[in-house]
């Protein structure tokens, strides 16, 4: 018996049809005003959405080493982590989050923390500031609020303590402060200010 030959198709394999599509200011705004659910009911806009592919620019100058150090603000009510916590987080593969499960920090106005983690033999410093409590707005928008005072003089006394050069700050994720109120805020203390 001969063997047999695999059927052949006359039919040649279809291509996808290219689309091009321009999106209209329209679209984007009603892509940005939308809002999804979580597998948990919960509402979030696409506000609360970041692109991954474009960390802060305080991240990628404490990961370049253009600082040595990076603060970053948490607050009680927020988990999972967002902003540059979340980022570290996620960088760091939970690390951030296990001492919040842990009680290391809780985000309470004042608080303040050093975290030093150590990642393919390189210790990376990290100052999480604890930011109170978000309203239910700013936790809808993923905007952050400015930190109480009692936080900046935690952090400023844990920074200036650490005496590590450039600190990396975002004024986004430290409520939008301006840049001269960070600078007086953290006198003393060098800082690598990014938007």
């Amino acid at each position: 018996m001969a063997p047999r030959e695999p059927k052949t198709s006359s039919k040649q394999p279809s291509k996808p049809e290219k689309s091009v599509e321009k999106s209209s200011e329209k679209d984007v705004a009603a892509a940005t005003s939308a809002s999804t659910r979580s597998p948990s009911g919960e509402t979030w806009s696409a506000a609360r959405v970041v692109d991954p592919r474009t960390p802060p620019a305080a991240l990628v100058s404490f990961f370049n080493g253009e600082a040595q150090c990076i603060a970053a603000s948490v607050f009680e009510n927020e988990r999972p982590l967002r902003g540059i916590a979340g980022w570290l987080d996620w960088r760091f593969q939970g690390a951030l989050s296990e001492g919040l499960r842990k009680g290391i920090l809780t985000g309470k106005a004042g608080e303040c923390g050093y975290v030093p983690v150590t990642r393919a033999g390189k210790l990376y410093h990290i100052v999480l500031a604890g930011g109170g409590r978000l309203s239910a707005a700013e936790k809808d928008t993923g905007k952050r609020t400015e930190l109480p005072a009692a936080t900046w003089e935690s952090l400023k006394k844990n920074l200036a303590s650490l005496k590590l050069g450039k600190v990396a700050i975002s004024r986004e994720d430290l409520g939008g402060v301006s840049e001269a109120d960070v600078e007086k805020k953290l006198k003393g203390v060098t800082v690598w200010i990014a938007p």
